[in-house]
């Protein structure tokens, strides 16, 4: 990792101002407090450490909207790798996507039943035969409801044990309704479309690697892993940034090769030794695939990596984003939504403690995940700073060409895209959440 004090130049991509003023107490790592309020997050940058960056298998057909037929996409050749630039949107009024604004299907209740109660909810996928997989991270189970949203069955529960979850991490369904889950601790579990418990896989680092993740199973059979490389040990008051390594490996976790490594978002250095992500960033990387392809992504620039089913880099894809600056009002508005979540939580006295002389990024990220949709198109979901709503989704299509931005709901947070539609969450005014289904109207 790089490491630099902060009373040191930082890189250009961050500078060093304090979030807080001076305040006398003694400075507190902040773990507690945050293991704490984690169910009480709406949206920030902690979200998506685990279940948001999303990808699904797809043997469907590409094809696409219209466009504008501009020449505001360009592929040019840079030392035998191709670059795509999209300088604009090319999608036309009449030929943009939207999600309809109402819910064809909802799941989740208010009165408290245990089957329809969700809480902490992560990935969310729409199996072959219209079942829907629900990873209710609250109770550490998979939910399995049929098309019309009844409650069938709960798979796993909390534990250590075959099939058991102490940390729910995130979820894919196969071609064969396969469930695959990430527990966020090495280990991976196979549930059969039966639901019968069929394989557990335990990931182990390669080499000097550390923190070991699965980010996507491949329509090979092959996994796509990622580690962390090699760090000094973390400083108090220090900034690191992570480099993190994808490797593909075979379907019982052995290491085949490297695909690349992208420096992950600025972390600090703990004064109990360890790591905190900066605000106003995204830790990890993002990745997504289908059968064709592998997404990989940092986010503090509007750029995406494409790479063959072996690893192979094959197109690097650019796009025209404004950047939003961290200014004195963003972090204005950072201190405000700390402060009455802490509140809210009846813990106000901790809200700034673990932030003195942390510094944050001069810029916020680009995006904060990918997926990839059913049509063959991917998507960027643009960051949404903590107290902000969704901010929308940016769609490709698969040579890399920026398409738009489909209009959708303000509350819906997708989870999944489908040939004609959308999966998601949305909380209500009192914090209850839904998994929803809405149709994806796609323009010709």
């Amino acid at each position: 990792g790089l490491c630099f004090d902060t009373g040191r130049a930082a890189p250009a991509e961050f500078r060093v101002v304090r979030l807080i003023r001076s305040r006398a107490g003694p400075v507190s790592s902040g773990a507690g407090e945050i293991s704490t309020l984690a169910g009480r997050i709406r949206r920030s940058g902690l979200r998506h450490v685990a279940p948001a960056l999303l990808g699904v298998w797809t043997g469907t057909a590409c094809d696409g909207a219209a466009t504008d037929g501009s020449s505001s996409f360009v592929v040019a050749d840079s030392s035998g790798v191709e670059i795509a630039s999209s300088a604009a949107p090319a999608w036309r009024p009449d030929t943009a996507w939207r999600v309809h604004a109402e819910a064809s299907l909802e799941i989740g209740s208010a009165l408290g039943t245990d089957a329809y109660s969700l809480f902490r909810v992560g990935s969310v996928r729409r199996l072959s035969d219209g079942r829907i997989a629900v990873a209710n991270r609250g109770t550490h189970q998979i939910r399995i409801y049929d098309r019309d949203g009844t409650h069938l069955r709960d798979l796993g529960r909390e534990g250590d044990g075959p099939g058991e979850f102490r940390s729910l991490g995130r979820m894919w369904s196969t071609p064969g309704d396969s469930i695959v889950v990430d527990d966020g601790l090495g280990r991976v579990t196979v549930f059969g479309p039966d639901g019968a418990l069929t394989r557990t896989v335990r990931l182990l680092p390669h080499g000097a690697r550390v923190e070991v993740f699965l980010r996507e199973p491949l329509a090979s059979g092959h996994l796509l892993v990622e580690s962390g490389a090699p760090a000094e040990a973390p400083k108090p008051g220090r900034f690191v940034v992570r480099t993190w390594v994808y490797e593909r490996r075979t379907a019982e976790g052995v290491h085949l090769n490297d695909v690349d490594s992208l420096a992950g978002g600025p972390q600090w250095g703990r004064p109990d030794g360890g790591y905190q992500g900066l605000p106003l960033s995204v830790v990890f990387p993002s990745a997504a695939g289908d059968g064709t392809s592998l997404y990989l992504g940092a986010a503090m620039r509007a750029e995406v990596r494409r790479y063959s089913p072996s690893g192979q880099l094959t197109r690097v894809i650019r796009w025209t984003a404004p950047q939003r600056e961290v200014t004195d009002e963003v972090i204005d508005s950072y201190r405000s939504w700390r402060e009455d979540l802490y509140a809210e939580a009846g813990m106000a006295g901790h809200a700034m403690r673990g932030l003195e002389g942390m510094g944050h990024p001069a810029s916020m990220p680009s995006y904060q995940g990918l997926l990839v949709a059913a049509t063959c198109a991917w998507w960027v979901e643009r960051y949404a700073a903590p107290w902000e709503p969704p901010q929308g989704w940016w769609v490709f299509d698969p040579d890399g060409k920026w398409l738009g931005t489909p209009a959708f709901p303000s509350d819906l947070d997708i989870r999944e895209v489908g040939v004609d539609y959308v999966l998601g969450v949305r909380e209500d005014d009192s914090g209850v959440e839904y998994v929803v289904l809405h149709r994806l109207e796609r323009g010709e």
